[in-house]
């Protein structure tokens, strides 16, 4: 058996109501819909502890009530129920292009967040420099090179943090 599986099976059944079966304890689980972008590939899975995750998908038991932060390999190869907006249940390509659009929307509202902060403390000519690229943000989901040295260069100006890859790149 591989780590990956050794590690998922005993963190998974240790969290489950069902103690002996892996295939029974996964359909305890499901995705809560809550996505985590930590800016930073540096966290781990809490149910393979596979490393490098910028994004934990939080799935939650059933019985038990408890929570686990997971990469989205784990929902895939686990089968953790997903459902969509409409409550309906997901399953394969569709479930893995909703998990994926998931991770765009909350890119693009981090985003749209940063570029508020920088608006609120800009000067009326940088106000309506942000307020251009937050609008071709919100409607393409990327910027240009050029805007996003405008971007950083106000942003520095008045000490706001900006991870670099936080913004997607035309």
């Amino acid at each position: 058996m591989s780590k990956w599986r050794e590690n998922a099976k005993e963190n998974l059944l240790e969290h489950s109501h069902e103690k002996q079966h892996i295939d029974i304890a996964a359909k305890e689980w499901e995705f809560t819909g809550l996505v985590v972008d930590h800016l930073s590939s540096d966290n781990l899975c809490q149910l393979c502890e596979g490393e490098n995750l910028r994004y934990h998908y939080e799935i939650i038991n059933s019985k038990s009530k408890k929570t686990l932060n997971v990469g989205s390999s784990c929902i895939k190869k686990f089968d953790i129920t997903v459902y969509d907006e409409k409550s309906e249940e997901i399953f394969g390509k569709e479930r893995d292009t909703y998990l994926k659009k998931l991770i765009t929307k909350l890119q693009k509202k981090k985003c749209i967040e940063v570029l508020r902060s920088i608006w609120e403390n800009a000067n009326q000519e940088e106000r309506e420099k942000i307020e251009y690229y937050g609008n071709r943000y919100k409607t393409n989901g990327k910027l240009s090179p050029d805007s996003l040295i405008r971007i950083f260069n106000i942003a520095e100006k008045y000490q706001i943090s900006i991870k670099y890859g936080m913004f997607k790149v035309s």
